[in-house]
């Protein structure tokens, strides 16, 4: 019984002896434990079809040229193909930084005419292909 009680006596000089980090240690603990839970829910995303590289334009896409990228969906553009399968030999209407989303009016097709005013699409064929080439 002697041994019980100088045991507790030890713990309880103990205890008190460190008393101050023994609770900074438990407010860490309750900290650690708390910050799952006040953590905010991870953004909905969805699949946005992206260029693995720069592109040119007029260039046709291959599966090379593309990846799928996870984008929250509140900054995802508007029209962004959703599936590789959708672009694979499409053409560039312009060009495209790596990683940029890859939307309808960024491949040569009817959604880059405007409708209802009259526009026609024709083809321009130059003479002097470095005509294309001149930096601004």
């Amino acid at each position: 019984m002697t041994d019980i009680r100088s045991g507790w006596d030890e713990l309880t000089r103990l205890t008190r002896r460190h008393r101050s980090l023994i609770s900074a240690a438990l407010a860490a603990a309750a900290v650690a434990a708390a910050l799952p839970v006040l953590a905010p829910a991870a953004a909905p995303t969805s699949l946005v079809v992206a260029a693995a590289h720069d592109l040119s334009p007029g260039a046709t896409l291959t599966a090379a040229d593309v990846s799928t990228v996870d984008w929250p969906r509140r900054v995802a553009p508007e029209g962004a193909m959703k599936s590789v399968d959708e672009v694979i030999g499409r053409v560039l209407a312009g060009p495209v930084r790596q990683g940029e989303a890859l939307t309808d009016v960024r491949l040569l097709g009817s959604a880059l005419l405007v409708r209802g005013r009259g526009i026609v699409a024709a083809p321009v064929r130059l003479a002097d292909p470095a005509t294309s080439d001149q930096q601004r």
